[in-house]
C-alpha cells in the first residue's frame, strides 16, 4: 500500500470520526457506519424524527484536489441510492421517509477547528 493510500484512508476515517460527532452533538442518532452493501459503502446512517439520512463524507485538507463535495457525481449518487434502497429493504426501519446527504468536511492538519458544509436531499 502507498505512502499517500494510507494518508488519504487516515484523513477519510478522521473525516467520519468528525462526521458521527458533528450529527451527534446535533441530536441525531447513529444508526450504522461503514455500512457495506453490494452497491458500496454508506459512511453513516443516522435518524432524527423518524426520518433515516444517508450520509456521505467527504474530507479534505486543503482545496487543491477540489471540494469534497464535487467528489460526488452521477455514478457515486446512483450508488448511494442503490444502498440505501438495500439498507431500507434489509433492516427493520420504521419509516418510509429517507434521503441522502453529503457532508463535505475540511479539516487542517495543524490543528484548526474543521470546518462543515452539509448538502442535503442530494439524490
Amino acid at each position: 500500500m502507498t505512502k499517500k493510500k494510507n494518508w488519504n484512508q487516515e484523513i477519510g476515517r478522521r473525516g467520519e470520526d468528525l462526521a458521527e460527532e458533528y450529527f451527534h452533538n446535533l441530536g441525531f442518532d447513529i444508526l450504522a457506519r461503514n455500512y457495506h452493501t453490494a452497491y458500496g459503502e454508506i459512511d453513516l446512517v443516522i435518524e432524527k424524527d423518524k426520518a433515516i439520512i444517508f450520509i456521505e463524507v467527504k474530507t479534505r485538507t486543503g482545496s487543491e484536489y477540489g471540494y469534497g463535495e464535487a467528489a460526488v457525481d452521477y455514478g457515486k449518487l446512483e450508488h448511494l441510492t442503490a444502498a440505501a434502497e438495500y439498507y431500507m429493504a434489509t433492516e427493520k426501519v420504521d419509516t418510509e421517509t429517507w434521503q441522502i446527504d453529503v457532508l463535505a468536511v475540511m479539516i487542517n492538519p495543524i490543528g484548526a477547528e474543521p470546518e462543515y458544509e452539509w448538502f442535503e436531499n442530494v439524490a
